[in-house]
């Protein structure tokens, strides 16, 4: 039986560190997710609306349009 439409969304690909992965797979399941990327969904919602930004550890140069 499909899910019910959450609304039009974007897909993306990320690339988890697998210890990271490890520990949000085993959260999500500890909450009653079947889909481990719902509950990233909410758990970005929930970091933004409760004003948590985080800046990125590493800063990358940009690189010049045609590199």
């Amino acid at each position: 039986m499909p899910r019910p439409s959450k609304g039009v969304r974007k897909p993306w690909t990320v690339r988890l560190p697998m210890a990271l992965n490890t520990t949000v797979v085993d959260a999500a399941a500890a909450a009653g997710y079947a889909h481990v990327g719902d509950y990233i969904v909410d758990v970005v919602s929930m970091a933004h609306a409760a004003g948590i930004h985080p800046q990125p550890q590493v800063r990358q140069e940009r690189l010049p349009v045609g590199a």
